[in-house]
């Protein structure tokens, strides 16, 4: 058994302690573009007596507590028993579902917030949502997932207000919630609870311009010309297009191109760390690191991979944000 660890499986209705059976490392995963976290763990069992009686096939939940925290709460996708007497079990959370559910989509003058809650509860999945307040124009998707509407939803709340939303699972409900209200009070700092890391700047997704256009087949209907004339004089012209729907009123789509260009522009800063397992930093949370000859900054964490084996260890890929945090 794993210190600290627990895993309570519900079948038919019914709680069973098998915390016992683990005998390998608990993964506990998640990254930016992904609707669910996962959870993988290895299991003493046996193909002639089993141990476990977990079938993927029977709707078996998982409950993973640590140090007597539960972080994690999800459908076991997958069980494969092996030769070894073990069997190695996935499960995702309640994301899952946005990714899992196709359907047709029509949204005119509809808030982030109301499309989230149309989805969950057209899905059945239960929720609670921050309010997010920008009206989103149009939004139109035919046999798309719940996951790659929300994506958009969000997407286009952030390119009008600057505003970044995130939408995770907590316990049986999934929450949408304004990111940077997800700041948490940890610092990682070499000679503490930094192991290593590795930081690198990028310009591969640099634009030092922003043509916007009507939404039309009409090559020549450019409405928007954003440039960034003293970037330019040092990497040369690297332009972005941007559709925008026939009729949008000037002011919107100007202050549109004017935030659009200000993201461009930035290069990408990427921090990819090993530090001592905290269980709070996890994708779509914020955190403050401290690194050699650098100015304390905070990052935004686009992936993490916990892992769990008699010590917990993490792996973390940060992005640096200019948000007011």
């Amino acid at each position: 058994m794993l210190t600290d660890c627990t895993l309570l499986l519900i079948r038919s209705g019914q709680t069973y302690d098998i915390s016992q059976l683990l005998v390998g490392s608990v993964q506990w995963s998640g990254r930016k573009g992904a609707s669910a976290r996962t959870m993988t763990a290895t299991l003493l069992e046996s193909g002639k007596y089993p141990r476990s009686g977990i079938d993927a096939v029977q709707g078996n939940h998982l409950i993973f507590l640590y140090k007597g925290a539960e972080l994690f709460r999800g459908l076991i996708f997958s069980d494969a028993p092996s030769d070894k007497e073990t069997m190695s079990i996935k499960a995702f959370d309640n994301g899952v579902y946005l990714s899992n559910n196709r359907d047709t989509f029509c949204y005119k003058s509809k808030t982030l917030t109301q499309i989230f809650r149309d989805i969950c509860t057209r899905f059945e999945i239960p929720y609670s949502a921050a309010e997010s307040g920008y009206k989103i124009p149009s939004l139109k998707k035919s046999a798309a997932t719940a996951w790659d509407v929300l994506q958009e939803a969000m997407s286009a709340t952030f390119t009008a207000t600057g505003r970044r939303y995130w939408i995770y699972s907590e316990k049986d409900r999934l929450e949408l919630i304004l990111r940077r209200e997800t700041t948490i009070p940890w610092v990682l700092e070499p000679g503490v609870n930094l192991i290593s890391y590795n930081l690198s700047t990028s310009i591969e997704k640099t634009r030092t311009r922003l043509k916007m256009v009507w939404n039309t087949s009409d090559i020549d209907t450019t409405i928007l010309l954003e440039k960034r004339p003293e970037l330019e004089s040092r990497i040369g012209i690297m332009q972005e297009i941007e559709s925008v729907s026939k009729g949008t009123p000037r002011a919107q789509y100007l202050a549109l191109g004017k935030q659009k260009i200000a993201e461009l522009a930035k290069p990408v800063i990427t921090l990819s760390v090993e530090a001592i397992g905290i269980a709070d930093i996890i994708s779509g949370r914020c955190v403050h690191a401290i690194l050699p000859n650098i100015a304390g900054r905070t990052y935004y964490v686009d992936e993490d991979a916990h892992t769990f084996d008699g010590t917990h260890r993490m792996r973390l890929k940060l992005t640096r944000t200019e948000d007011e945090i």
